[in-house]
């Protein structure tokens, strides 16, 4: 007995439901309600959380469709393409944490808004303590100049403080010097 075999048409279309299916179970969103939160979106002032979602829904679906639709694609019997589509279905978790870690590296590219900054590597007291042994080399005059000093000051800090700290961070501090005095 022959069995029929479907056409490479047949096999997007239905790969593609799959797809947009496992998508709507990921998200607990359909692409048609994606679309319509973000027509929508224009007119009602929807929650960033809620945008953000059905923007991802929508681009993830349509990017799936044209992928699919760009493939060469195959013709198949119905039993080879019900086993694809059970792997497909099969693989939606761990769809879910590659996106996930695709969501991370994306975050990680976004420009950030403001936020205090990075953490400076010397404390308050810490700095102090620069200022005062450059002030120290200063006043002994044994050095060329200001770039050693800041150097010597730098490999004493990771010295006894045990903390990579560069002459340019004790640069800094040293000119920065009237706010921690001031303060």
């Amino acid at each position: 007995m022959k069995t029929k075999t479907l056409t490479k048409e047949e096999v997007k279309k239905r790969v593609f439901e799959t797809v947009a299916e496992v998508l709507t179970n990921i998200f607990n969103l359909s692409e048609k309600a994606a679309t319509e939160k973000l027509r929508n979106s224009l007119k009602e002032s929807l929650d960033e959380s809620t945008l953000i979602q059905a923007s991802l829904v929508h681009f993830l679906n349509k990017s799936a469709e044209s992928g699919i639709k760009r493939s060469k694609g195959k013709r198949c019997t119905e039993e080879e393409l019900n086993l694809i589509l059970s792997q497909i279905r099969a693989s939606a978790p761990a769809m879910a944490s590659a996106l996930r870690k695709s969501m991370k590296e994306t975050q990680r590219q976004l420009p950030r808004h403001g936020g205090p900054g990075r953490i400076g590597i010397l404390t308050t007291s810490e700095k102090l303590e620069a200022c005062d042994q450059i002030s120290t080399l200063l006043k002994l005059g044994k050095s060329k100049g200001m770039p050693e000093i800041f150097e010597t000051v730098a490999n004493t800090i990771r010295a006894t403080k045990h903390k990579h700290v560069s002459a340019r961070t004790v640069k800094r501090a040293w000119i920065n010097r009237a706010t921690l005095y001031a303060g």
